[in-house]
């Protein structure tokens, strides 16, 4: 189920109701994302699958420190840019992240 999509970010909910985003993030499109986490938050935790984000800027490190004043679980590519800048951001602090390895 596609929640919205653009030409740069899609934000989908799967059937275990894990969000993948999908493209870029960043100022032109870390409001909508802000919203849609804060809509697609549930009682439980949230899962936010970063594995194809290609860009993360620091507007939308901010949307994810947003989410993570609930049970925010981030999926990010270990050798991936977006985990660079997820570590240095320390968003692991405060989110619990787990790094997937790149497909073989």
């Amino acid at each position: 189920m596609s929640t919205h999509a653009d030409d740069r970010l899609q934000i989908e909910r799967d059937e275990s109701g894990t969000v993948q985003l999908i493209g870029e993030i960043d100022p032109a499109n870390a409001e909508r994302l802000r919203k849609a986490l804060a809509e697609l938050r549930g009682s439980g935790p949230l899962v936010v699958d970063l594995q194809q984000v290609t860009y993360l800027d620091s507007a939308g490190v901010s949307a994810l420190f947003d989410a993570a004043h609930s049970d925010l679980h981030l999926l990010v590519r270990a050798d991936s840019a977006v985990a660079t800048v997820i570590r240095i951001c320390a968003l692991p602090l405060v989110a619990h992240v787990e790094y997937v390895a790149a497909p073989a």
